[in-house]
């Protein structure tokens, strides 16, 4: 059975409900990452990205603000779907490599 896609939405509550331990900054880069990433741009409050591409940039920023491996464990279990996309992902159209 293939598996729903899911795709992050920008709305008026933060992405991380629940989540209080998350520095505001990596919160704020996050959604500023899906806001200009949106597969819809010019549709405020409705932003889409891919969720592979959302995760692997949290995982990444998380790392670049020296989050805990916990904290690291946790985003990774939370967000759905894979870090990227056979090691990359895309970031305003350009193409970044994982660590």
């Amino acid at each position: 059975m293939a598996s729903q896609k899911t795709n992050y939405q920008i709305t008026e509550q933060p992405l991380f409900v629940g989540f209080s331990f998350l520095p505001q900054s990596f919160q704020e880069e996050l959604q500023a990452f899906i806001v200009r990433n949106a597969v819809l741009p010019n549709n405020p409050g409705k932003e889409h990205c891919c969720d592979h591409c959302v995760k692997a940039h949290a995982l990444k920023t998380a790392h670049n603000l020296e989050l805990d491996d916990d904290t690291l464990d946790v985003l990774t279990s939370s967000l759905e779907g894979n870090p990227g996309h056979d090691g990359y992902y895309l970031d305003q159209g350009r193409l970044v490599k994982l660590p």
